[in-house]
């Protein structure tokens, strides 16, 4: 009995201890994989997992709400300045329902067109959910190993890459 109640117990630890150590997690803190992100507008479609390698500077933002805004407009301006740039890819992903509006902002604002994404019905409720934008959009870092390494950058955490 006891030799059995021992193999239960050691079982019961070692998947314990597997389970806690070779899953991946993914989530929206830092040091989590981000989560998965593949994105098709118009001619135009990104897929996270192929920028591995390189920094990437996820940024979400829409017309409504004016952080956000703001910050896509610093973050794009920070990386044309950046004698680095190519080592961090900005993406950043637009969350207005008119394409329209969104198509004036970019060219208003001097955005970068290549880096814009403006996605919309379920892609966007499924971003939405991914990275909890629920309360409000933000922006994140993600490493060159998949992982996110800074939630809303400074411009002075981007110069030190």
């Amino acid at each position: 009995m006891k030799k059995t109640f021992f193999i239960i117990a050691l079982f019961a630890v070692m998947l314990f201890a597997s389970s806690a150590t070779n899953h991946r997690v993914f989530g929206t803190e830092v040091g989590s994989a981000a989560p998965m992100l593949s994105i098709t507008d118009g001619n135009k479609a990104i897929d996270l997992n192929s920028l591995r390698g390189s920094y990437v500077l996820l940024t979400f933002w829409s017309s409504t709400d004016a952080p956000s805004r703001v910050a896509c407009n610093n973050y794009t301006t920070a990386i044309r300045n950046l004698q680095n740039a190519q080592r961090v890819r900005h993406i950043s992903v637009n969350l207005d329902r008119s394409a329209g509006l969104f198509n004036q902002i970019v060219t208003r604002d001097n955005l970068d067109s290549d880096a814009q994404f403006n996605v919309q019905g379920k892609q966007a409720e499924r971003i939405i959910a991914d990275y909890d934008l629920d309360n409000g959009y933000g922006s994140y870092l993600i490493g060159p190993d998949g992982h996110i390494a800074a939630i809303n950058p400074s411009i002075s955490n981007l110069i030190t890459i």
